[in-house]
């Protein structure tokens, strides 16, 4: 019996420190298990944040090529914006230029036409007095009485030269006078009657040098002609125009 209790209790201390093994190596499976499960989740959770961090990355070089897109469409629309601008700036400057040279040629053949007219305007020098008082009182323009010397006198030649050759003296001169020529030529020859006619009227308005001009107008009473002296003038330097400002003034006092 003793033999029997012995060999049973050596059975059960026996089972017992295998049931003792077999918890202890469950626990350390359990533990191993532990380990496993936490480093899976490392993992899971590394995985997760390189997946996340791919993410922003692909994102971030989404938005870097969308940028860069952007700005090469913002570039190329500012340089076709640039170059259009300075397309039509070309055209403007060089419509600008045409229009400018289509005006410049149109003043110019204006002005041609012009100098043309002017040039071919021709005053009528009249030697009969009174031919020429009658169209006085016809016209009511004053008479221009031009005392000269036509083949000696070297200043009444300047004066036809610098002044009543010009077109600007002739154009005033239609407008305003009735010319007449009062010649006392030392070479060539004039008629009598002429000649008579320019030494009375010389020594009426008291001529004494050459060239002398007087501006009068002639007053008919029955068959008695009357000259009312407006003034006289000379040359004068300074062209035409100074020329006639002083007849003008001269004018003014009709």
């Amino acid at each position: 019996m003793k033999k029997i209790l012995f060999i049973i209790l050596t059975a059960l201390l026996i089972i017992g420190s295998l049931l003792v093994g077999c918890r202890d190596d469950n626990n350390q499976h359990l533990e191993k298990i532990q380990l496993l499960e936490d480093e899976l989740a490392n993992c899971k959770k590394e995985i997760e944040q390189r997946n996340i961090q791919d993410s922003i990355t692909n994102v971030e070089e989404n938005i870097r090529q969308e940028k860069e897109i952007v700005e090469a469409a913002k570039k190329k629309a500012e340089e076709e914006a640039k170059k259009k601008a300075e397309e039509a700036k070309k055209k403007a400057e060089e419509e600008a230029k045409k229009k400018a040279k289509e005006e410049a040629k149109k003043k110019a053949k204006e002005t041609k036409k012009k100098v043309k007219e002017e040039n071919a305007i021709e005053n009528e020098w009249y030697t009969d007095v009174n031919q020429a008082i009658n169209l006085s009182v016809q016209t009511k323009k004053p008479l221009f009485f031009f005392f000269t010397g036509s083949d000696w006198c070297g200043w009444c030649k300047r004066l036809q030269k610098e002044v009543f050759f010009l077109p600007e003296f002739k154009k005033w001169a239609n407008q305003n006078v009735i010319l007449v020529e009062l010649d006392f030529p030392r070479r060539t020859q004039i008629d009598e009657a002429t000649l008579k006619q320019n030494r009375e009227l010389a020594q009426m308005f008291g001529v004494r040098g050459y060239p002398t001009i007087w501006f009068v107008n002639p007053e008919i009473t029955g068959e008695k002609v009357n000259f009312n002296k407006l003034g006289s003038q000379g040359y004068v330097a300074g062209g035409p125009k100074a020329w006639i400002v002083g007849a003008n003034k001269i004018l003014k006092n009709q």
